[in-house]
C-alpha cells in the first residue's frame, strides 16, 4: 500500500518510518512534517493509506483528511493525536477508519497496519482489467467487454500507452486518424469516441478509469489492473509476452514496441 504519514513532530514520523519498515506491504510514499506538502504530493500521486496528525499548522489534520478523500476515495486514512476527544469527531465527520494515541508501541503499529490491510484489500480491488499482449482486451469484473466502436478500443488502448498521461484532440487524431485532415468532422469522431468509451463504463458502474475534458482523455492507472503497467512498475514479465504475442498488435502506431526489454518500448514514459 501507498503510504504517506504527516506528523509536524519529527520524532513521531520517524519513529513510524522506522516502525513501518517491518511490514513489506507498506510502502512509505512521503513523509511530510508540512501537510501542505502532503496534499500538493497526493494531487499528482496516488496514495492508498495516510496517517496523520490532528493538530498541525497551515492545515490540520481534519481539513487535510477531508481533502485527500476527495483526492482518493478509496484510501484508508488513520489519525495519530495526543488527545482522545478529537477522535470521535475524526471518525463522524471526516469518515476515519481508525486512529492511534500517542505515545504508540510496536504492537499498536501492528494493529494498525492489520488493520489498513484489511480494508486497503477491500477497498483497492480493481474491477477493470486490461490485456495488451496477444490482444488488446478490455474485462470489467471478468466479463470480456465488445466495442462495436472500433476506434474507440483504439482510443482507449492509445490512453493506455500513455500510461494515465493526458492524450489531447490532436495527438489522437494524428494517432488514429493520421489520413485525415484536422477538421471539424474528425472532431467529431474523436467526440463520439470519448462519449462511447463514457457510456460503456456508466453503463459497468464503473466512474473512476476513463477521464476527458476539454481537448484531453485519460485513463486513470491506479484503478486499472495491465499486464503493460504491472510491467512498467517492475513487477514482472507479461507471462503472454513473446513473438507472437506483440505489444498492442492490432495499431500500427505500435509497431516496434513489440520487445518488453526496449527502451524504445517505453519511450512515452521518459
Amino acid at each position: 500500500m501507498r503510504t504517506i504519514i504527516v506528523d509536524d513532530e519529527q520524532w513521531a514520523l520517524t519513529q513510524l518510518q522506522e516502525e513501518l519498515k517491518d511490514f513489506g506491504q507498506i510502502e512509505i510514499v512521503g513523509c511530510f512534517e508540512d501537510p501542505r506538502q502532503a496534499l500538493e504530493y497526493a494531487r499528482t500521486n496516488p496514495v492508498d493509506f495516510a496517517l496523520l496528525d490532528i493538530e498541525m499548522p497551515f492545515l490540520d489534520g481534519m481539513k487535510l483528511g477531508g481533502m485527500l478523500k476527495e483526492l482518493h476515495e478509496g484510501m484508508v486514512l488513520i489519525y495519530l493525536t495526543g488527545y482522545d476527544e478529537y477522535v470521535k469527531e475524526a471518525i463522524l465527520e471526516v469518515k476515519a477508519d481508525y486512529y492511534l494515541l500517542k505515545p504508540f508501541n510496536h504492537q499498536d503499529i501492528e494493529e494498525v497496519v492489520i488493520r489498513a490491510l484489511s480494508l486497503g484489500e477491500v477497498r483497492l480491488k480493481k474491477e477493470v482489467r486490461i490485456t495488451v499482449y496477444g490482444g488488446f482486451e478490455v474485462y470489467i469484473r471478468g466479463e470480456l467487454i465488445h466495442f462495436v466502436n472500433k476506434k474507440a478500443k483504439e482510443l482507449l488502448a492509445l490512453c493506455v500507452h500513455m500510461g494515465g498521461k493526458h492524450v489531447s484532440l490532436e495527438r489522437a487524431v494524428d494517432t488514429l486518424w493520421e489520413d485525415h485532415p484536422f477538421d471539424n468532422s474528425v472532431k467529431s469522431l474523436y467526440r463520439k469516441s470519448v462519449i462511447y468509451l463514457n457510456t460503456v463504463f456508466r453503463d459497468h458502474g464503473i466512474s473512476n478509469v476513463f477521464e476527458n475534458g476539454r481537448g484531453y482523455c485519460c485513463i486513470h492507472r491506479e484503478n486499472v489492473e495491465c499486464d503493460y503497467f504491472d510491467y512498467l512498475e517492475g513487477k514482472h514479465k507479461p507471462k503472454n509476452a513473446g513473438p507472437d504475442n506483440c505489444y498492442l498488435q492490432e495499431y500500427s502506431w505500435a509497431y516496434g514496441m513489440d520487445s518488453i526489454d526496449s527502451e524504445y518500448y517505453k519511450k512515452d514514459f521518459q
